[in-house]
């Protein structure tokens, strides 16, 4: 096991209530940013101690009376603060006022860069610092971990609530004691209602079938759609809840989320609007395709950048094609082991595939990826001045699940997908009726609300990114006006 070794901190010896802080003397010397492989060790074995990450703020003690924890519900202790890349901000709870029974629950949420979230156990003597939990979600989505009594070792007498700058950030901070009973909070409202996710398709007897599900971590009930008629799922049904709908339109979408297991739960509801166009299904795909252009890497030199060798591809920054930035030409990569683009350094490269600026008419842009770790691709609406997240965005984790953002800027559906399988990606934009759909293995996802369809006013790029444990593979590009 590697252990830590600190700058000497000073620390001042308190009775009762008390809160101090201390800040690292040296503060221009940066630590070493978690590597991959570091994380990768680190979430597979609870064992593992940080050794090489210089802290930079460090003790804040969380102290509080039990009439106090009375008055403030659960919630025991907020900041807001940053954090620079490689460095960490720690909080602790001593061990002696933990309660047996209750489990300690941190909420950290990223206002700006990339934070994540450590749980610790160490002695109030100095020594290791412990690894008892981690989440590393990316910086769209929450971070929560929780831990209680048990998870301290005999000689551990702090629990210790860690937020590591995987990127510079400001950031969030919330810890929770959760005793079950009454009262209960539910932590995670906003978070948990994106997981509420919903499928338009057609009819056979007319009109729309609307599929609903519940992605979040809590039980549903009292599933509601405006207007709707509710269909009992039927056996092996993928959906938590069906509706039918017979005209085009916007409809209220609701669920009720149950977030403690009380005798009187406490619920809360999410809704959603559900826009239903014109034929059914809410579907713009039909599409007699005229090509206007293909991209399928064959031309290209194996194992060089790709901007660098196509006037079609842009590198994020302007000037620098060639560079790291860039992405690679694979000849092993591609479907039937032809050539492909592919994209794997963590958060450094990042291309444009330039579409246009196409503003009039309809087009069906679709191309293939394949994931051997995380992916990402967005949509450009100009392909000069472009917009970090562009219009429509999927983001597809090493563990299979796709977020996908279609509206109001937030990634707020999910689905699943198989590693190391080719998928098909669809986006069908037509500009004469303002109705577009991202189409992702077969599934459809309607651009919703004013912002989405305000934000892609034309066909500007295809941006793919490289995030946390990139690796994968891009193909068959190609771009058709529908006739």
């Amino acid at each position: 096991m590697r252990t830590l070794s600190f700058w000497s901190i000073l620390l001042f010896a308190l009775s009762g209530l008390f809160m101090a802080c201390e800040q690292d003397s040296t503060t221009g010397e940066l630590a070493q940013p978690v590597t991959a492989s570091t994380n990768q060790a680190i979430n597979n074995d609870s064992t593992i101690t940080i050794a090489d990450h210089k802290i930079t703020k460090i003790d804040s003690v969380i102290e509080r009376s039990d009439s106090e924890l009375e008055s403030r519900s659960n919630l025991i202790y907020q900041t807001t603060a940053s954090v620079q890349q490689g460095h960490w901000f720690l909080v602790y709870l001593s061990k002696s006022s933990m309660k047996p029974n209750c489990a300690y629950e941190a909420k950290l949420t990223s206002n700006t860069g990339n934070a994540d979230l450590y749980l610790f156990g160490r002695s109030s003597f100095g020594g290791a610092y412990n690894l008892i939990k981690s989440s590393t979600n990316p910086s769209f989505r929450i971070d929560q971990a929780s831990a209680t009594l048990s998870d301290l070792q005999n000689n551990e007498s702090r629990l210790y609530f860690a937020v590591y700058g995987e990127s510079a950030a400001s950031f969030r901070l919330e810890i929770f004691e959760d005793c079950g009973g009454g009262g209960g909070q539910c932590l995670d409202q906003a978070d948990n209602c994106n997981l509420i996710t919903y499928e338009v398709s057609q009819s056979p007897s007319g009109g729309s079938i609307i599929g609903a599900n519940n992605l979040s971590n809590y039980q549903d009930n009292d599933w509601r759609l405006e207007s709707g008629i509710p269909i009992l799922p039927f056996g092996g049904s993928p959906y938590d809840a069906i509706f039918q709908i017979d005209n085009p339109g916007t409809y209220k979408l609701c669920v009720n989320l149950v977030c403690d297991n009380d005798p009187f739960p406490t619920d809360f509801q999410c809704c959603q609007d559900v826009v239903i166009s014109g034929g059914g299904g809410g579907s713009p795909t039909g599409c007699n395709p005229q090509q206007l252009s293909v991209e399928n890497f064959e031309q290209y030199n194996d194992f060089s950048r790709i901007a660098f060798q196509s006037s079609s591809w842009d590198t994020w920054d302007a000037g620098r094609e060639g560079g790291v930035q860039d992405g690679y030409v694979s000849n092993f990569g591609g479907i039937n082991n032809s050539r492909a683009l592919w994209i794997r350094d963590d958060k450094i490269q990042d291309v444009v595939y330039k579409l246009g600026n196409l503003t009039q008419g309809k087009y069906e842009l679709k191309w293939k990826m394949r994931m051997t770790g995380s992916g990402y691709f967005n949509i450009q609406a100009n392909q000069f001045s472009r917009v970090g997240g562009g219009a429509v965005a999927a983001y597809f984790t090493r563990d299979g699940r796709t977020y996908i953002k279609t509206h109001n800027n937030r990634f707020s559906s999910i689905n699943f997908y198989s590693l190391n399988q080719w998928i098909d990606i669809k986006i069908t934009a037509d500009f004469n009726t303002g109705n577009h759909i991202v189409e992702i293995n077969g599934q459809q996802y309607p651009l919703q609300g004013n912002l989405a369809v305000t934000n892609l006013k034309s066909l500007g790029g295809i941006n793919f990114w490289a995030p946390d444990g990139a690796d994968f593979y891009v193909d068959d590009i190609r771009l058709s006006r529908c006739l």
